[in-house]
């Protein structure tokens, strides 16, 4: 899998709304993301449809949308504090963030990340990723 792909953000907020704000804030200021403002509202609208626990502490939020610029799973985590998410404690934060035109090699390492999820030792290692 290309490390291209994968970004590691640690962040200082310690809540959901302090997340998503310093997160969204990098991305637009690194152009992955074309606008901000728009992350949190698809990721609560993304919430109501059902959970995005994927491992115990361990959340996948994911948006595909016209204002993401480049395909990146952001893996998000604070060293400092433990990172509540309305009010459940979390590790890490794997931020999915897809363009709605996206080439077919991407998409291919998208579901192959998405495929080694499935597996307990791999989602550690993200958990332990610097």
């Amino acid at each position: 899998m290309s490390d291209t792909l994968i970004k590691t953000v640690t962040s200082k907020g310690t809540n959901k709304v302090e997340i998503l704000k310093n997160v969204e804030v990098l991305l637009v200021e690194t152009n992955i993301l074309s606008k901000s403002n728009s992350m949190m509202q698809d990721i609560e609208y993304r919430e109501q449809k059902g959970s995005i626990e994927v491992y115990p502490n361990v959340l996948l939020p994911h948006i595909k949308a016209s204002y993401v610029k480049e395909a990146k799973i952001v893996l998000v985590k604070n060293s400092e504090a433990t990172m509540n998410w309305d009010d459940k404690k979390v590790e890490l934060i794997i931020l999915l963030l897809i363009p709605e035109k996206t080439d077919e090699e991407v998409q291919s390492e998208i579901r192959n990340f998405m495929k080694h999820l499935a597996n307990e030792e791999y989602i550690q290692k993200l958990m332990k990723r610097e």
